[in-house]
């Protein structure tokens, strides 16, 4: 049996836009354009259309109509997977293959009836008659278009011959079509353009092939990467050449061909709407007169090295509207068609405008070249699709073009830079969620080392799927630097500070303890509030030491067996005079004993934070609670105190470096952030409730048993 393939819908579309209706009225029209159904479809010169009806149906009574009949047989199938592009667009196409049944006898729509609904178009049958007796029996094709929200346009016909290997989607393009010549309506048609140039271009590419045995499908799009090599051969170029003319004024973009020595014998009539040059002004090398100034070079030295060498022809410049005066963009391509010793006969070509999507692209790459910040994004493979101007320059390149399809191995960023990248791109890419504020070094090309602070987040299709990365960095190096010079002189500043401090304080103590004399009452009292004073100064600059140290490495955690409680004792008497005076209650609930795998300084250093703070903070005649508990594994240091309850606001901030809250009074604001470091530097965690009806409780939890002690900075440095 005879296959229908591309060339022959593509000629019986071409026909039928051609064709002119006579008739006012829809009926009608559709009678005319059913005839020429079965007069233009033909392959092999044979007629390839039995039966046809073209009719109007309320939308959601499609199934009620001869459309049922077909889609209902068992053997119906809904061809969908091609063209892809078009997958989405409005209507559908259904095909049976081997059938012998008439649609005539399924039809429950009778000829010229009609049925009414308002501002919808009379639903009709057009019923052209059938072709003898021992016509081959062929697929049943319907077709339809959405014509509005309430109306679909449906075209059933029955063939006499079977569709080749992805042909039925195209079968959209004609209903489209005839949908337009009914109504007048030329939308329809306009909305499958891309799917009816595609149609063209499979029909030129199959009419090269000289065996319809070799059938050749060869997946196209008008924006694709990776153009198949088309050199196909033909004997009958003379046959190819008349119908290619003839197709090309049907195609909605610019054709052209041209000989094989490049002089350009043909332009459809686009070409003249869009340049306002005459056809026979663009042969030869009349069509560079379109051309921009800035790419004549570039374009036809482009031109002149494929026809020497019948590599594609594929190019985007820039052509002129002499209508205008205003230049566009558009995408040139050219495939050679040769003859069966490859000798190139002819060439086939195209211009597609595509100036919107250019300057798009134009006016994003002027933001991001303009953007300081480093921009990049990779696929799944963590292969650089494109950056901006800035990546482009600290990786070493002088064009943007130039990265796309490296990877971070083709980079001057060392082994485990690049490990460390890959490893922050697939976890952004399989968890789904974008990481901000990334604190890493790259090697530049010149070796210096930056420190950057990175942003990633995936990249998804239309349908949701993560199919890459987006990042972002800015190069924080100086930041860096002038952090770490105000840490060594903040280092510096607590050290020369403590030895006073410590000085005073044993002054205090001295005369405290009535080495210059006895005191009286308002004396001690006096001396008393000093010591407390020079006491905080001290556990401040501590503090201060402690979290430069943490922050830098220069101080490791020291992990050892203790008695946990035998320190909280220890700090409570050694508070005891401070509560006193504030005639504060103490309320201390721990076990007997508890050995704890620690850092003793840095344990004990936690808890007179955490304590000290309480007791600062809490009003005159209240209670202070301490309650220390454990399991088998975990330990739970809570400490309570009465007063004002912490706000939301504060409470965001708490364990923040250099936070100081209302609440807490006068202080450094390296107390809490100091504790959350140790805790969190023990596997463990600290966490903060306040409110009027319970006061405020700082808790501290950690594994009662550490075998691998962590570095204290378990977070990224902090950025101030």
């Amino acid at each position: 049996m005879n296959l229908l393939r591309y060339s022959a819908l593509a000629e019986v579309v071409s026909a039928v836009r051609k064709f002119k209706c006579r008739a006012s009225d829809f009926e009608s029209r559709a009678d005319e354009l059913s005839r020429l159904l079965v007069q233009e479809f033909l392959v092999n010169g044979k007629p390839a259309v039995k039966s046809a009806r073209l009719f109007f149906l309320p939308f959601d009574k499609v199934t009620d109509s001869s459309e049922k009949a077909v889609v209902t047989e068992t053997e119906i199938r809904q061809a969908s997977d091609r063209p892809k592009k078009s997958a989405a667009r409005k209507g559908t196409v259904m095909y049976l293959e081997n059938s012998g049944n008439d649609l005539d006898s399924q039809s429950n729509v009778p000829p010229g009836k009609s049925s009414k609904k308002k501002n919808l178009p009379v639903s009709f049958e057009a019923n052209i008659g059938e072709q003898p007796d021992g016509s081959e029996n062929g697929a049943k094709v319907v077709a339809t278009v959405r014509t509005s929200e309430e109306s679909q346009f449906v075209v059933t016909l029955e063939m006499t011959v079977q569709l080749a290997s992805d042909v039925a989607p195209y079968f959209r393009v004609l209903s489209s079509m005839l949908a337009s010549k009914i109504t007048g309506n030329d939308s329809f048609s306009k909305d499958i353009s891309d799917e009816w140039a595609d149609l063209y271009e499979l029909a030129f590419e199959e009419l090269s092939n000289p065996d319809p045995g070799n059938f050749r499908i060869v997946e196209r799009s008008r924006d694709s990467e990776n153009r198949k090599d088309i050199e196909s051969t033909t004997d009958d170029t003379d046959q190819f050449y008349e119908w290619s003319h003839s197709l090309a004024e049907s195609l909605p973009l610019i054709v052209w061909t041209a000989l094989p020595d490049g002089y350009v014998n043909f332009v459809n009539s686009k070409w003249t709407d869009y340049t306002g040059l005459e056809s026979k002004e663009a042969y030869g090398d009349g069509w560079q007169r379109a051309l921009h100034p800035a790419d004549f070079e570039k374009a036809t030295t482009r031109f002149k090295h494929c026809f020497e060498t019948g590599e594609l022809f594929e190019n985007e410049h820039r052509l002129l509207d002499l209508n205008t005066r205003q230049y566009r963009w558009f995408l040139v391509q050219g495939v050679p068609v040769r003859d069966r010793e490859g000798n190139i006969k002819i060439w086939f070509g195209t211009a597609t405008d595509i100036d919107e999507q250019k300057r798009v692209n134009e006016r994003l790459r002027f933001v991001m070249d303009t953007i300081p910040a480093a921009i990049f994004w990779k696929d799944r493979n963590s292969v650089y699709l494109g950056c901006n101007k800035t990546f482009a320059e600290i990786a070493g390149f002088t064009n943007v073009d130039q990265i796309i399809g490296k990877t971070d191995h083709d980079m001057p960023w060392t082994a485990e830079e690049t490990e460390f990248y890959h490893l922050c791109d697939r976890k952004v890419m399989e968890e789904n969620r974008a990481q901000f504020n990334i604190v890493e070094p790259l090697t530049k090309k010149d070796g210096e080392v930056a420190w950057l602070n990175t942003s990633k987040m995936p990249i998804h299709d239309a349908a949701g799927n993560v199919i890459g990365v987006l990042a972002h960095f800015e190069d924080i190096t100086r930041t860096m630097q002038l952090q770490s010079q105000r840490e060594d002189f903040m280092a510096s500043l607590a050290h020369d500070l403590k030895v006073p401090v410590i000085g005073a304080i044993r002054a205090l103590d001295a005369l405290l303890q009535g080495y210059v004399g006895p005191l009286d009452s308002k004396q001690t009292e006096f001396i008393q509030c000093l010591h407390r004073s020079h006491e905080n100064l001290l556990l401040m600059v501590k503090n201060l030491l402690q979290v430069l140290r943490y922050e830098s490495d220069k101080d490791q955690f020291i992990f050892e067996h203790f008695d946990l409680v035998g320190i909280l004792n220890e700090y409570l008497k050694d508070a005891g005079p401070t509560m006193t005076a504030k005639h504060i209650h103490l309320d201390f609930q721990a076990p007997k004993k508890l050995i704890l795998n620690a850092d003793r300084v840095a344990i004990k250093s936690l808890i007179i934070n955490l304590i000290g703070n309480a007791i600062s903070s809490a009003p005159e005649h209240t209670q202070v609670k301490v309650n220390l508990r454990a399991t088998d594994k975990q330990m739970t240091l809570e400490v309570y105190n009465g007063g004002e309850p912490i706000s939301e606001e504060d409470m965001e901030q708490l364990f923040q470096r250099l936070w100081q809250g209302k609440r807490f009074g006068a202080g450094a604001g390296l107390g809490l952030f100091l504790c959350r470091q140790i805790a969190e530097g023990h596997g463990g965690s600290m966490s903060c409730r306040s409110s009027r009806e319970e006061g405020t409780i700082m808790s501290f939890s950690m594994p009662i048993n550490s075998n691998s002690p962590r570095k204290k900075h378990i977070k990224q440095k902090e950025i101030l």
